[in-house]
């Protein structure tokens, strides 16, 4: 027998209570039952995104559709209605095709399986092939049987794709001084002497034997390859090269601090001029500080294709502060998630006194799309049809649809061509999700992704201003995704330094490989142009455009093939 002690029940008498003590007691207990429906059916749809998430597809079916106490007494209370909200999956006329964008967008439709096997014959033709030939010397060309001569009749030919490892070696170079005798006798000074022009007379680093090979292939196995350092330096000393992890990090801050942050800075100035940019963030952790920084991302938007830059802003957290400081100098559209951050901006910061920015932030539809397309997945598979969120997904991935078929030699034709088929179909999503909105509890994750595009329909429908707008910020999203590799790999930055630096190198290599360059060929060039430069000193101006990522200054070969 357990020894808990049991509270009593109070019991009630309900014959002496009034009317009024029994409506009142009644909605009570309804309220009650309602809110815990409500934390139940959240933590349901928590559940099942969850499994899809670690486990993919899920037979599971749950009791969703069954009905619910409160929804029994809410029928009680009132009464029926014949003319009742159709389901969506009637809305329709086209269910087959409502079906198909739906599976586009949540991606569970058949997916072809990619083709593998071997590497294309098309591939091995730019590499430059060398010859092996195994042919029979004269001598060797008669019979062994016979004495007679032989007969060539044809050739078999098998081709095998090699890499030679990296050769490592040092490279010393020796400038040989002449002087004119006669010259120097008549007093001519120093035009009596004379030597070979062309050889590196300044080291890339005071004190330093490194090259900048050696740099920019640190910097490319870090910033291209996402290796941490230590692997790094553990390679190296298997292949007997005597380079630790404490110098590449010190050689490459000081490559990005000496040489690449010129660049950056200006890079920066250009975008700042651009009419419209694609912003994004993410976090990074920085032992010295002990707590979450981040890191944040701006680009240049997909119109701009003649330079495209992709910058990394390294901030001490993600406030309305530090939106300002990266936005700061910058009048045009900004494309962007529903990040509270980029609507504060628009207004006065009372505290600090910061004024209103003036910036256009329009929406990123993939967000609000993805908002719905939780909502649908936190529902079993077969109860897809019945849900708001069915009709939702469809109608955005039909947006997104027809804004993919629309054509256009100019700009101010694509923005002309969107007012038709689209602007209704963004005006249609808008208009249903707003009727929705009465009839789906806020709590759920339906009811979330309708508030969502709701705060969002303003900046939405500002793509209808400006043909170089976007629907999407997978241009930031793509930008953002190379740092996030880097950091699983490496985990943190010990320093804010270290972290500053990361973002400078993150912008050049990134804006490299943008610019259709080979990434290391080209830090190798830029760092060989700026052998000498020390700590303080700068690079001119005239310079920096000579080693931007477009300039007509590169050498053709640091351009990357056309198949990467």
């Amino acid at each position: 027998m357990s020894n808990t002690l049991k509270k009593p029940v109070k019991v009630i008498d309900l014959s002496k209570m009034s009317r009024e003590e029994l409506e009142k007691g009644y909605m009570e207990i309804y309220t009650r039952m309602a809110i815990v429906e409500a934390k139940y059916y959240r933590f349901l749809e928590e559940y099942r995104l969850e499994r899809a998430r670690r486990f993919g597809k899920s037979s599971e079916k749950g009791i969703v559709g069954q009905m619910t106490i409160a929804e029994y007494m809410k029928a009680e209370m009132t009464p029926s209605d014949d003319s009742s909200k159709e389901t969506v999956k009637n809305v329709t006329d086209d269910e087959a095709e409502l079906k198909e964008l739906v599976e586009q967008a949540t991606g569970t439709g058949k997916k072809e399986k990619k083709k593998g096997g071997a590497i294309s014959k098309k591939n091995l033709d730019d590499l430059e092939v060398e010859v092996v030939e195994f042919k029979l010397s004269e001598e060797e060309q008669v019979c062994p049987n016979c004495g007679s001569p032989l007969e060539s009749i044809g050739k078999a030919v098998r081709r095998e794709l090699e890499i030679d490892p990296p050769k490592v070696h040092v490279k010393e170079y020796v400038t040989e001084t002449y002087v004119c005798r006669n010259c120097e006798a008549n007093g001519v000074g120093n035009d009596a002497f004379f030597k070979k022009d062309g050889a590196p007379t300044k080291p890339l680093f005071y004190n330093s034997p490194v090259a900048p090979s050696v740099v920019a292939d640190c910097i490319h196995k870090k910033y291209v390859m996402a290796l941490p350092f230590d692997r790094i330096a553990k390679d190296y000393k298997r292949q007997g090269i005597p380079i630790t992890k404490d110098n590449m990090c010190k050689w490459s801050m000081k490559a990005a601090e000496r040489f690449f942050k010129p660049i950056v800075d200006h890079l920066h100035e250009i975008l700042m001029g651009e009419a419209a940019i694609h912003c994004d963030e993410t976090y990074t952790q920085v032992i010295q500080k002990n707590k979450k920084s981040y890191v944040w991302v701006m680009t240049t938007a997909e119109y701009q294709k003649e330079h495209p830059i992709m910058l990394y802003n390294y901030r001490d957290g993600r406030s309305d502060a530090d939106a300002r400081a990266v936005l700061a100098g910058y009048h045009g559209y900004v494309m962007c998630d529903g990040y509270g951050c980029y609507t504060s901006i628009l207004k006065e910061n009372k505290k600090t006194g910061a004024p209103a920015m003036d910036i256009k932030p329009v929406a990123c539809m993939v967000h609000v799309k993805r908002e719905f397309v939780n909502a649908l997945k936190s529902v079993p598979k077969d109860k897809w049809g019945q849900t708001g969120a069915y009709l939702a997904v469809a109608k955005l991935e039909k947006i997104f649809h027809i804004d993919n078929k629309i054509k256009f030699t100019t700009y101010e034709e694509r923005k002309e061509k969107r007012m038709g088929d689209l602007y209704h179909a963004m005006k249609d999503f808008f208009d249903y999700i707003r009727a929705e909105q009465w009839e789906s509890l806020s709590s759920t994750k339906y009811g979330k992704a309708i508030t969502y595009a709701l705060n969002q329909e303003e900046k939405a429908m500002r793509l209808f201003e400006d043909g170089r707008l976007e629907l999407d910020n997978n241009m930031a999203e793509r930008t953002v995704k190379p740092y996030v590799i880097n950091r699983k790999n490496s985990l943190f930055n010990f320093t804010e330094d270290g972290a500053e630096a990361s973002c400078i190198l993150f912008s050049i290599v990134e804006t490299a490989k943008q610019n259709g360059l080979d990434v290391q060929k080209y830090l190798e060039w830029v760092m060989d142009n700026c052998r000498g430069i020390g700590k303080g000193e700068k690079i001119s101006q005239e310079k920096v455009e000579k080693l931007l990522p477009w300039s007509k200054e590169i050498p053709d070969g640091i351009k990357a093939p056309s198949n990467c």
